[in-house]
């Protein structure tokens, strides 16, 4: 899955799934398949959003991402747990 930040406020339905509502500026989380669709339906509404480096007190990177609580479409999701399939975390 990738980030996107949204240009323009946007909403739509298909085939029962809501995307959105959302408004410029915005960060959303979408699988590449889900940001297609979301880009035909809406021509140029997602800008891919570059990963950001995170950096410790030393100045050197920590692993980086684009968001250090995790995240989902549907706004922030500070324990990823709940997004493995079936909804259980992962063992150990």
């Amino acid at each position: 899955m990738r980030r996107y930040t949204v240009q323009h406020d946007y909403r739509a339905e298909t085939d029962g799934r809501l995307f959105g509502p959302w408004v410029a500026g915005d960060e959303v989380q979408l699988a590449d398949d889900d940001a297609a669709w979301v880009g035909r339906s809406s021509p140029g509404v997602l800008k891919l959003t570059r990963a950001r480096k995170t950096r410790g007190s030393d100045g050197k990177p920590t692993g980086g991402g684009t968001d250090p609580n995790g995240g989902s479409a549907a706004g922030g999701d500070p324990d990823d747990a709940d997004d493995e399939p079936g909804g259980e975390p992962p063992p150990g």
